[in-house]
């Protein structure tokens, strides 16, 4: 797998429910999926009658910020503004009645709410549902390991030390969430590559034994020919900025018909970016801004052996 962010066409999204090409990808079963999907769709017609988003908002009698998230797959889709959007855009009748399946759909409850968890931070719901349908994953963590490769003992000990502290019942519930990611993920990897900031390797969460473990659960990962593990050096070259992390995640386009999509978190709030997504104001986050973004994180990473030779040095530390 080469270091390039991939780059796909999504300008043609189809309403056909192909054979699904990762179990997490099918909107029958998930919402999120479903919603994506319907966004998806609304922004290719709007652009096929080559639309700007605050024009299309504007004839259809709501926000441009409320059409924004439609497409995005980010808000919750009435029937009502599929119908007025599907007017707009002249649908055809076979497609409206695809949309409106896609809307009935997304408002099913998710997996992980029918499994009982919770999710306190409401940006993260959409992709706790799109991760297990991704194909191929990136993400880059600024301070901390990612929670998808968190060692149970890491993540108590991460969630004991936050200011203000939070109180048991929501530790667990955060605990058994990044769990369950996991889970989801475990039986069918997507081609995934994780971008770590090598002064993570050395910054203790819990003791000497906690940071072992979680150096050990790298090195174990890195094993899977899906996984890379990519350390960006001290010395390398700053690129973001004010940024948590940032996850990109692309889909089998053949079977799924999902748009590429980015999820920025920032120390204030988290937000998605869509392919085709038109930014508010110039210098804004774009998705085409963030993808260029996380390929030069990529580029100013070792390689694949050097980074897991850093993992293995750090963890001599922890020996002590």
């Amino acid at each position: 797998m080469g270091a390039r962010v991939a780059d796909y066409d999504h300008s043609t999204v189809l309403p056909v429910f192909a054979p699904a090409g990762r179990p997490g990808a099918d909107p029958e079963q998930n919402p999120v999926v479903a919603a994506v999907l319907l966004g998806a769709t609304l922004l290719a017609r709007r652009l096929d009658l080559g639309l700007k988003q605050y024009e299309a908002a504007k004839q259809a009698a709501m926000s441009a910020s409320r059409l924004c998230k439609l497409e995005r797959g980010d808000a919750l889709p009435q029937r009502r503004d599929i119908e007025i959007l599907a007017d707009l855009y002249k649908i055809l009748p076979c497609e409206r009645n695809w949309l409106q399946t896609l809307t009935k759909l997304a408002h099913q409850p998710a997996q992980w709410k029918r499994e009982g968890l919770t999710i306190s931070i409401p940006s993260l719901s959409q992709l706790v549902g799109l991760e297990p349908a991704a194909e191929r994953l990136w993400t880059y963590e600024a301070k901390l390991i990612s929670g998808l490769l968190q060692t149970e003992a890491y993540m108590r000990a991460l969630m004991l030390s936050t200011q203000p502290p939070l109180e048991r019942g929501e530790i667990e519930e955060r605990v058994q969430l990044r769990l369950y990611r996991q889970r989801k993920l475990a039986d069918n990897f997507p081609e995934c590559v994780v971008i770590l900031d090598e002064s993570m390797l050395y910054r203790r969460i819990g003791d000497h034994k906690t940071m072992a473990g979680q150096l050990d659960r790298l090195i174990e990962v890195e094993g899977n020919p899906r996984v890379q593990i990519r350390i960006v050096p001290l010395d390398g070259n700053q690129v973001l900025t004010g940024v948590n992390s940032l996850t990109q995640l692309e889909f089998d386009r053949g079977a799924t018909k999902l748009p590429s999509m980015i999820y920025l978190e920032t120390t204030e709030k988290g937000k998605y970016f869509v392919k085709g997504d038109e930014p508010k104001e110039k210098g804004k986050p774009s998705f085409e801004g963030l993808s260029t973004t996380m390929t030069m994180l990529l580029k100013e990473t070792a390689d694949r052996n050097e980074s897991l030779k850093m993992v293995k040095q750090a963890r001599q530390r922890f020996t002590r």
